[in-house]
Formats: structure tokens, sequence, C-alpha cells
């Protein structure tokens, strides 16, 4: 039971971590900077919270870079590109569609930091958090199914808990989601897939408002990309 506890501090103190430099994005965004500045230093906090995560588990937790896959195997790759690609997006069609036209679909903008943030920043700054960090401390080096199971339902639900305001079934998605992370962190020892199959699926979430939401594209579209390029918008009507 001690071992058990040591380990649910360990997860919560590296969430802890993980969490704080979100702090300086909620700073900005009640400062009232652009939309374009929040969704970045979202995205960038979020990746310098993981980084922080993986140093400290690192040297104070024992949890090893040393001790994780980082080659990528091609058909690997392949099968995760493949199963993230039309996983995200039969979800999308069935459950994050309404909540993203909701948020987002109303505008006529939908920013390209938005999406850089959100596919790139993001994902890597969270799987550290989450699967690397949460997860491997709650799992520990231990190869019991019990433990296995409970640290991927503990790490699905707190992964969940930071999503809170995006709604009840969505954060069902979100557990589910942690889960199918979890499992494909434990069958390839390699964080880099877990990344690959968290940006996709942000990558085809906020990609595909074009053909969920009122913004479509035309020529119009096409010239308005390049002319506001710079100013981080990506779709106007």
């Amino acid at each position: 039971m001690v071992k058990y506890k040591d380990s649910l501090g360990k997860a919560l103190i590296l969430w802890i971590i993980g969490l704080f430099p979100l702090l300086f994005s909620v700073i900005v965004e009640a400062l009232n900077f652009p939309e374009y500045v929040i969704n970045v230093m979202y995205g960038v906090s979020t990746f310098i919270g993981g980084l922080l995560c993986l140093f400290v588990a690192n040297k104070k937790y024992d949890i090893k870079i040393k001790d994780h896959n980082w080659k990528l195997n091609f058909w690997s790759l392949i099968l995760i590109i493949g199963f993230s690609f039309f996983y995200n997006m039969s979800v999308m069609s069935i459950i994050r569609k309404d909540f993203l036209i909701e948020v987002y679909g109303e505008k006529d903008i939908v920013p390209l930091s938005l999406l850089i943030g959100s596919s790139i920043f993001g994902p890597i700054g969270e799987e550290l958090i989450y699967r690397y960090g949460i997860f491997t401390a709650l799992k520990g080096k231990s190869s019991n199914m019990f433990r296995i199971i409970v640290s991927i339902l503990i790490s699905s639900i707190i992964f969940m808990i930071i999503h809170f305001n995006f709604g009840f079934i969505r954060m069902i998605d979100l557990f589910v989601f942690g889960v199918i992370a979890c499992l494909i962190f434990i069958a390839t020892k390699n964080l880099l897939y877990c990344i690959i199959f968290h940006s996709i699926a942000n990558a085809v979430d906020y990609g595909s408002l074009i053909f969920f939401s009122k913004v479509r594209y035309n020529e119009k579209i096409c010239k308005n990309y390049f002319l506001n390029f710079f100013n981080m918008n990506l779709f106007r009507k």
C-alpha cells in the first residue's frame, strides 16, 4: 500500500509541475491579448510543462529517457498514422463535431495558431506529462496486470480532468483517448508514437472545421489565407 501511495504522490507532483507553466497562458488570456497569441502561448506553455515534467521525472524519480525506445519503425508508423486518422475522423463525426462548431464554427476565421498550437506543441507537452510522466510514475517497474490497468485508468482520468470545460460527452471521449494513448505507449515503449497519435487527433479536430462549420473553402479563402498569413489567420469567408 505504501508503494502505491508513493507512486500516486509522484504522479500528482509531476502533474502539478507539468501544469504550472499553463498559468502564464491564463495570465495572457486575462490580459486580453489577441487570440492567436493566446493559442500559441497555450501550446508553448504545455510544451514547456512537458519538458519540466521530463526533467524532474528523469532526475528525481528515476524515470529515465534511455529506458524508452525513441526509434520509429516504418510499418508501425504507418499503422499509427492510419489508425489515428480513421479513429479520430470517426469520433469527430459522432462526438466532437457539435462541440467544435459551437466553439469555433460561428467565427469567420479559424486561427492558424490554434492548429499549430494544438497539433505540434500541445501533443508533445501533454504526452510527456501524462504518458511519460504520470503513467510511468504510477506503473513503476511493475509488470503486474492489475497495477498496469489501474495506472491506465488513473492517468486517463487525470488527463480527462484537465479538459473539464469541454462537457461530459467530450470528457468521456478524452478518457478513452487517454486509454488508447497508454495502450500505444505500453505496446511500443515509444512515446513518439503517442505524440504522433495525439498530433493527428488534434489536426483532424481543428482541420475538420472547414468541412463541419460555416467556414468553407473557395477562391476568396485561398486569397485571404496568403494575405492574412502573418496575422496567424487561416480561413476567412
